[in-house]
């Protein structure tokens, strides 16, 4: 996304400038090869012969940046984390007014559970993001026209915040948060797309009822946050006058806006994106893949040296290569110079440990099985991210903040609506991992003579939540399933246990061994 020219204007909060880089990085590294190609230098720097060397040097970088492979590992894994989020059903618990959010939360009539699908794909791309409720309707709520939804804010549009937090329940609110609404227009006098600058202000007036007013950005400095200009007309304002929006002719004491980080919704500070290492090495491994490329079209011909020319119109029409016919006369030669691909070949491992360090940094959750070599469960065990959870339950507590906010709203007491708004996401279980890990064990076990017993490996798979029956209760079962499978190879024609098979088998061993 481009910049706009109001993202360095002297208002933006503290670290804006510095985070909104890295939110740009992100989603232009999420976009794909095309978008980062197209950004040229800034992602692949120019050597000093495509920096001076003219129309040469320019079609040169071209080249050279055409040859490089995008490997995109950031959308791998954030499609990948999106899939383990979006596994559970949320348990969500609403007053019967406001259960219309389950199935209409958003301006498009998502309901809550692709809200918070939408929000985590956000969170996971930048790492922060906003929610603000919005009046739709006055108590006569219908499928069409609900009488609340929930607005989602990227970070570039949150230009200033200030939040602060009470004392006794530890609960954290906004006291004014300025957002950057600013769109481009179509001009049908110029013919041509042009930004309408467009702020807009949520904050408390003196006596701590909300309001919202929009004004231009030069009309911030002089707005009077805690005494504005009301409107006359509610319904069309003019520039900077403040809307006090009302819901069955109430007002609100709080603003309804949620800042959410990753893994808290205090608002008073950014976080990194969670996953921006993984974009640097993305591309370093571009940057990489651009130099290899570059040493392998560079090698992959013989370059032919000739001594002794004289400038003669004879040379000109020298012939080399693959059914070329070389003349020498005098004391004129020509020889082949050759590269050995040394060079290459540390290239090639350099790029070999980026992917794999890439890889270590993918949250992957699926397909992992008995079958995998210790060194992949090694790595995909190093991947697993103590970050996904706790962003998880996170989701669901900003959702569950504006469903309150919803509530109280509508007249409940800040008490009831702790007590009857719930937004519980599904709990992650990590059990691909965690059964991959065990069996890994089980079978080390089994191979190498490792001092646990049975009873020791149940209690492991009690701990991971894999189970919870007790361990007598376990061994009857599996008793009796294996009781099960003689009856069922029987009844096929199959052999007992112990019994030989064709080809001198015992159970799928030969005999003897």
């Amino acid at each position: 996304m481009a910049k706009s020219k109001l993202s360095s204007h002297r208002f933006n909060g503290p670290d804006y400038d510095t985070y909104w880089e890295k939110w740009c990085i992100c989603r232009d590294v999420f976009a794909g090869g095309d978008r980062v190609k197209s950004l040229g230098a800034k992602y692949l720097p120019k050597s000093a012969w495509h920096r001076n060397g003219g129309t040469q040097g320019e079609e040169d970088y071209k080249a050279f940046k055409q040859r490089a492979i995008f490997y995109n590992y950031l959308r791998e894994a954030i499609q990948t984390m999106l899939g383990v989020l979006q596994k559970g059903k949320a348990k969500i618990e609403l007053p019967k007014s406001l259960e219309f959010f389950k199935d209409s939360a958003t301006p498009y009539k998502d309901g809550l559970e692709a809200l918070a699908g939408r929000l985590a794909k956000q969170i996971l791309l930048v790492g922060n993001g906003g929610l603000s409720l919005e009046v739709a309707g006055d108590g006569k709520s219908t499928a069409e026209m609900p009488d609340f939804y929930i607005n989602t804010w990227q970070p570039e549009s949150i230009k200033d915040k200030d939040f602060t937090s009470n004392s006794q329940t530890g609960e954290t609110f906004a006291r004014f948060v300025l957002l950057d609404e600013t769109d481009e227009v179509f001009n049908y006098k110029t013919k041509q797309r042009e930004p309408d600058e467009k702020w807009r202000v949520l904050a408390l007036d003196e006596n701590g009822l909300y309001y919202t007013a929009f004004m231009k950005p030069e009309e911030w400095e002089d707005f009077d946050i805690f005494k504005p200009v009301r409107a006359l007309k509610p319904d069309k304002p003019q520039s900077g006058e403040a809307v006090y929006p009302l819901f069955r002719g109430k007002p609100c004491s709080r603003i309804p806006f949620t800042f959410v980080n990753s893994t808290d919704l205090s608002g008073g500070h950014y976080e990194d994106p969670p996953l921006y290492e993984l974009v640097n090495l993305v591309l370093s491994l571009y940057r990489g893949e651009a130099d290899y490329r570059q040493t392998l079209h560079f090698t992959a011909s013989d370059f032919y040296k000739m001594t002794g020319c004289d400038g003669n119109k004879s040379e000109e029409e020298l012939m080399v290569g693959a059914g070329g016919i070389v003349k020498l006369e005098g004391d004129r030669d020509i020889g082949v110079v050759s590269s050995s691909g040394g060079g290459a070949r540390l290239q090639m491992e350099s790029l070999d440990r980026l992917h794999e360090l890439c890889q270590r940094k993918i949250v992957t959750l699926l397909d992992v099985g008995a079958n995998q070599s210790g060194r992949s469960l090694e790595i995909i065990q190093g991947s697993k991210s103590a970050l996904i959870e706790p962003m998880n339950q996170n989701i669901g507590k900003a959702l569950e903040e504006q469903l309150r906010y919803a509530a109280v709203w509508s007249g409940m007491s800040r008490e009831e609506a702790f007590a009857n708004v719930k937004y519980i996401p599904a709990k992650i279980e990590d059990t691909s991992v965690e059964i991959a890990g065990l069996i890994s064990l089980w079978i080390s076990k089994k191979q190498n003579a490792l001092p646990i017993t049975a009873k020791d490996f149940h209690a492991l798979l009690q701990k991971a939540g894999i189970t919870d029956k007790e361990f007598e209760d376990y061994m009857d079962e599996l008793e009796v399933e294996g009781a099960e499978e003689v009856a069922s190879e029987l009844k096929k024609g199959g052999y007992l246990p112990g019994e030989p098979r064709k080809g001198g088998e015992v159970n799928g061993k030969e005999k003897g061994k």
